[in-house]
């Protein structure tokens, strides 16, 4: 038993050694929870040993609406002598909030009886932050989609899956498809005269590494009729100039006219409706077509 004790307590005393040449913050506590050593960056930041910890300390360094539930915890792990796994802020000596994610364990060193228990605080703040800011952004963006009258699309191109706003099944009547499709069933509504053209000027944007694409053509709704469609897309590369992603808009432009243009320019020939028959196609020099539906 002494023999055991005594290579218990060299254990410790390398694992202090390594413990303090760490970023992480670590921690033993005694098999009832007091604090018996924290780790001299630790006692840094909080500006508090040990011994302030336990008089009382420690709920200088909490959130008091979170006091009770993690005191609760915290015996409640110490009871069933099961691990601690929890994140919550503290307040450190520079009197910010750092939110750290703590993992206590218990150590029984081959026996029943616990010895003590070794825990380890990290700083998750940087992660915490970065996680609000998305979710703020994700808001925004749902916001702003809700708001729009377009038919707002996120394309992967990796996966050739299309997420689609809510205005696809509203605005253009395809109320049977779900949020993903695939890019084929895009190109699969998009007028027979113009799919080759507009697929094929899209796959050129990717191919040279255009950043925004702009597109008019026609596309069949859930009713059966065409919508005219103006589609302007801005395509994602990574650093290696793989195309990630392309997000963009249709908007249902002109109601009654289309332009069509394989350089992707845009062109208004709305002057010109009421010159022409409905079964009629105006087509000018630079190859921008005009339809009257």
């Amino acid at each position: 038993m002494e023999r055991q004790v005594q290579d218990f307590d060299q254990k410790e005393k390398a694992f202090m050694e390594v413990a303090e040449n760490l970023p992480e913050f670590f921690w033993i506590a005694s098999p009832d929870g007091k604090i018996l050593w924290l780790s001299k960056s630790f006692s840094d930041f909080l500006g508090m040993c040990s011994t302030d910890i336990n008089s009382g300390g420690w709920k200088k360094i909490t959130s008091k609406s979170k006091q009770f539930e993690l005191l609760e915890n915290y015996k409640n792990c110490l009871k069933t002598r099961k691990s601690w796994r929890e994140t919550f802020y503290l307040k450190g000596r520079d009197k910010k909030w750092h939110c750290f994610m703590v993992n206590a364990t218990p150590f029984s060193n081959g026996s029943d009886r616990v010895r003590c228990w070794i825990g380890t605080n990290i700083d998750i703040t940087h992660l915490k932050e970065t996680e609000e800011q998305l979710k703020k952004s994700d808001t925004r963006y749902k916001c702003a989609v809700r708001a729009t009258q377009d038919i707002i699309y996120d394309w992967d191109l990796k996966s050739n899956i299309i997420e689609w706003n809510d205005a696809l099944r509203t605005k253009l009547l395809h109320k049977k498809y779900p949020p993903r499709t695939r890019i084929k069933w895009w190109q699969d509504k998009i007028h027979p005269f113009e799919r080759d053209s507009v697929s094929e000027n899209l796959l050129s944007a990717i191919e040279n590494k255009q950043s925004e694409w702009t597109m008019s053509y026609r596309f069949k709704k859930g009713d059966g009729n065409y919508a005219n469609i103006l589609e302007r897309g801005r395509i994602l590369f990574d650093e290696s100039g793989a195309p990630l992603r392309m997000i963009g808009a249709m908007t249902d432009h002109y109601p009654g006219c289309l332009l069509v243009s394989p350089s992707g320019t845009v062109r208004d020939f709305r002057v010109l409706e009421m010159h022409v028959d409905d079964s009629r196609q105006v087509i000018d020099k630079s190859g921008v077509g005009w339809y009257n539906q």
